[in-house]
Parts: structure tokens; C-alpha cells; sequence
């Protein structure tokens, strides 16, 4: 057992009114200090051999102000009621200067007072297991990875965790103490059999502690299995063709092509086809698409934002329409709605823009039983590798892990290097059956040089006349 590292932060009331008299001396309309001490551990291993065992420790504070239009931002490794000053005079100038060249001015909101404390539970605390103990268990996953098959040529293990706590106080008395702890785990697997070299993969996240184990313990014998699996595919012929998508491709496609143009800041900015939109079909009734941050333990869990905003559910399409944006302050003030606590930052030396949390298709009254067999013939597609978007226009690429062909209701035969191809409306108007059970699958967002952790996921869902292309 490992002494508790110490997530102390010298943050009282002194700071706050300190704060509230900095407002009132550079006569600013809004401001938004963060104090921060995070601690994480990552650990890779590849084929047994420790590749990597790091633990970091941030700690620090920032401040953001808003002056007519524009925004002023400084941050600093010290935390201190002088820094703060300094600090505050820097953002300052710098909002002041944005606010000078500032193509359209705005006012942003304020909202109701709130102090308020909250720590993300944990069932097997992370500051109680040793490293030792967080290494050991990769090492059996990666063992059992490397050891399933001798056609498995190379196996990578991943073990992240991150436990952060972050005292918020803003112009509006919004004072938020927020403790979040968030534990990851990849296996990447690599089988090769004469020139035929394929991968599997597998990953399990979380909001919480060491209880991930509990989840994970056969991720290295997935990963490997499912790279076994692959050296049997055939090459996929392109073509178009009606396919049922599994919870994680259709969980993919609906953060990645759908969820991103609904995010406020890409619509204000022109960077979304689904600017001024709103009310318009999107889909079938069947269709409901939530971004909800409010489902504890999975890993896009979050209580409060990076703005002291309480985190709520979105309905994005009701029963087939386009129903509402995610937003942060700025967004709401500008579009004269309410914030959704979508303003996350991945650090206090970070500006929170607008981001995703868990982002889900929800589930319809079929079974896969169902689907499959009103599918008769076509492509079950599962999984994803990578990819690419244009919110702009709605076009997608996504490279998937594997796929069957399904003839007659039945799964036939393996295929590989396949990739589902489109438009985003085009994909949403022909969805045709929504599975019955959801599923979510773990994630890491990049935007504005910022990474954050997401879930995503979807039932199984039925798609009419998708291009699928060979890669």
C-alpha cells in the first residue's frame, strides 16, 4: 500500500473575495479561476518488457476574464494570493486587447450562486494499490495476450489512471470543489501468419478506481483472440449494401460525424452543416440521439464542467428531429439559451471549450436475432480503427476492426479491410431498425489541442444502402 498523495488545495475564502475584488477594480463582466492538482500514472508494456512506467503530478492554477466580446487568459504553476493578482492583471490586458478587435460583441450570461463539493466514487481507491500491483495485473493481461497463439508476433499493454481535483470560482459565486478519477486499459495485439499480418484490440474505461480490474480481466484474451480471428478474413468487395452496425461503430459514427457538428462552438463558427437547423428531420422517429453526462462510473461521466455549470442530458434528435446543441457559457450567451455543461477543459493551464460527454444513439424495440434476419443479405459491421469527419459538410470515413457477411440471416464468412463511407444525413435517413440494447465503449476526444475522456456507444442499428469500400 502507497501513502496518499496529497490533494490539498490552499483554497479559501481569501481567494474568492480576493477574486470578486479583482472583478470590481478592472471592471470585468465575467471570470473563471481554476485551481488544480491532478496525479496520474501511465504504464506500457510490450511483449513482457516494461516500455514505459511514469507518474505525473500537475499542479497549478488559471484565469480566464471576459470584457465585451473578448477573452483574456493566463495561467501559472503557483498558487498563491499574489500569483492570482498578477495573473488577473494579465488576463485582463489580454481580454481588453481581444475585446478591441472583437468582430462581434456579446454579454455573457450570469446564473445563481452555488457552493457546492463533490468527489467521483471510488470501490477500490487508486492511492490504496501500489504500482507494483497496477503492474502486475497488465503484465497477466499482456502474458495472456502474447501467450494465446504462436501466430501473435506482439502484443501492447496500456494502463492509464488520473485522479484530479479542481476548485472552481467564478464572477457569478460559483464556487465548484470537484474530485474526478478516471482509470483506462488498452491491450493491442499483432498475429501474422506467412505475409498475412492483422491486430486486435481491446479497451475498457472508466470513472472510478481499481475496481476497472474487475471488467478487464480478460482484455488481453480478447485482443488476442480477436487478432487470431482475423487472419481467417477475406478482403472485403466493395460495393453498396444494406448492414446492420455494431454499438461501437454506430457509437463512433454518431460522436464523430453527428455529435461534433452539434457542438456549439463549430455551429457559431460556420464549421457545421446543422447551423439554423434546428427542428428539422434528421431521421426516422425512431431515432434519439443524448449527450449525457449523468451515467456515474462510465468513463464520459461528468458532474460539473470546467465552467462551475452543473452537467445535464441533451436531447440532440427527438423522435427523428434535430432537437437542441451542447453548449458552454459563451455559446449560450450568444445563442440566448441555457448552458448544458458541455464546457470542459482537459487542465487548468487549458481554455474549456465545448465537448462531448457520452454521446448515444437510444435503443429501439428490435433484437439483433430480428435484424439479422430481415437483413438476409449484406454486412454486419463491427468495430472501428480509425477515421476521419467533415462537420462542415457531413461527409465520414470510418475504417472498421472487421465485418461478416451475412447471407440468408447467417454470419458466413470473415472480412477484413473494409471501411463504411457517407454522408451523415444520408446515413441518419436510412437507418431502418434501432437494437433494443445499448452498448458504450470508451473513448479519448482530441480538439483544440485538447484531449478528454468520452463514452459513446449505440444499440445495434440497420442501415439501408451504405457504401462500403475495401481498403
Amino acid at each position: 500500500m502507497q501513502s496518499e498523495p496529497n490533494l490539498d488545495l490552499p483554497v479559501d475564502d481569501a481567494y474568492h473575495k480576493q477574486l470578486q475584488k479583482l472583478k470590481k477594480k478592472y471592471n470585468i463582466e465575467y471570470y473563471n479561476a481554476r485551481f488544480n492538482i491532478a496525479t496520474s500514472t501511465i504504464i506500457h508494456i510490450n511483449k513482457g518488457k516494461m516500455k514505459q512506467n511514469n507518474n505525473h503530478y500537475d499542479y497549478g492554477c488559471s484565469i480566464q476574464t471576459f470584457v465585451n466580446g473578448g477573452y483574456g487568459f493566463a495561467s501559472s504553476n503557483e498558487i498563491s494570493l499574489s500569483e492570482i493578482e498578477r495573473m488577473f492583471e494579465k488576463s485582463v490586458k489580454l481580454a481588453q486587447w481581444s475585446s478591441s478587435r472583437a468582430g462581434k460583441k456579446f454579454h455573457m450570461k450570469s446564473y445563481d450562486p452555488l457552493v457546492v463539493s463533490y468527489e467521483q466514487p471510488q470501490k477500490r481507491n487508486l492511492f490504496d494499490v501500489s504500482n507494483e500491483d497496477k503492474i502486475f495485473f497488465l503484465l497477466q493481461q499482456d502474458k495472456a495476450a502474447s501467450t494465446y497463439d504462436a501466430r501473435i508476433v506482439n502484443t501492447n499493454s496500456y494502463y492509464m489512471d488520473n485522479v484530479s481535483r479542481t476548485i472552481i470560482s467564478t464572477s457569478d459565486n460559483r464556487i465548484v470543489d470537484n474530485i474526478e478519477s478516471h482509470v483506462r486499459i488498452r491491450i493491442l495485439t499483432n498475429s501474422k501468419e506467412e505475409t498475412n499480418l492483422q491486430e486486435g484490440k481491446k479497451s475498457m474505461g472508466i470513472s472510478g478506481g481499481f475496481e476497472i480490474i474487475d471488467k478487464a480481466n480478460n482484455l488481453g484474451l480478447e485482443a488476442a483472440e480477436e487478432a487470431i480471428e482475423n487472419l481467417n478474413a477475406k478482403p472485403v468487395k466493395g460495393g453498396q449494401y444494406n448492414i446492420i452496425a455494431d454499438p461501437y461503430l454506430s457509437g463512433t459514427f454518431i460522436h464523430e460525424a453527428f455529435g461534433h457538428a452539434c457542438e456549439a462552438d463549430g455551429v457559431l463558427a460556420g464549421e457545421s452543416q446543422l447551423a439554423g437547423r434546428i427542428g428539422e428531420r434528421m431521421g426516422n422517429k425512431t431515432i434519439n440521439v443524448i449527450d449525457d453526462p449523468t451515467m456515474e462510473g462510465e468513463y464520459g461521466f461528468v458532474k460539473y464542467d470546467s465552467e462551475a455549470m452543473e452537467a445535464r442530458k441533451v436531447q440532440l434528435i427527438k423522435e427523428g428531429f434535430l432537437n437542441g446543441f451542447m453548449h458552454n457559457r459563451e455559446t449560450a450567451s450568444k445563442m440566448d439559451v441555457e448552458p448544458t455543461g458541455n464546457g470542459r477543459a482537459s487542465s487548468f493551464s487549458s481554455i474549456p471549450v465545448v465537448r462531448m460527454r457520452t454521446t448515444f444513439i437510444e435503443p429501439g424495440d428490435w433484437s439483433l436475432e430480428e435484424m439479422m434476419e430481415d437483413l438476409k443479405n449484406g454486412i454486419l459491421c463491427v468495430s472501428w480503427n480509425y477515421g476521419y469527419t467533415e462537420p462542415s459538410i457531413g461527409q465520414f470515413m470510418f475504417k472498421m476492426a472487421r465485418a461478416w457477411e451475412v447471407q440468408n440471416g447467417e454470419k458466413v464468412q470473415l472480412l477484413r479491410d473494409a471501411a463504411l463511407s457517407g454522408m451523415m444525413l444520408d446515413i441518419l435517413n436510412n437507418i431502418s431498425a434501432v437494437g433494443k440494447e445499448k452498448l458504450l465503449d470508451d473513448g479519448t476526444c482530441g480538439k483544440a489541442n485538447q484531449h478528454v475522456p468520452v463514452s459513446s456507444g449505440s444499440p445495434y442499428i440497420r442501415i439501408n444502402n451504405v457504401v462500403i469500400g475495401g481498403l
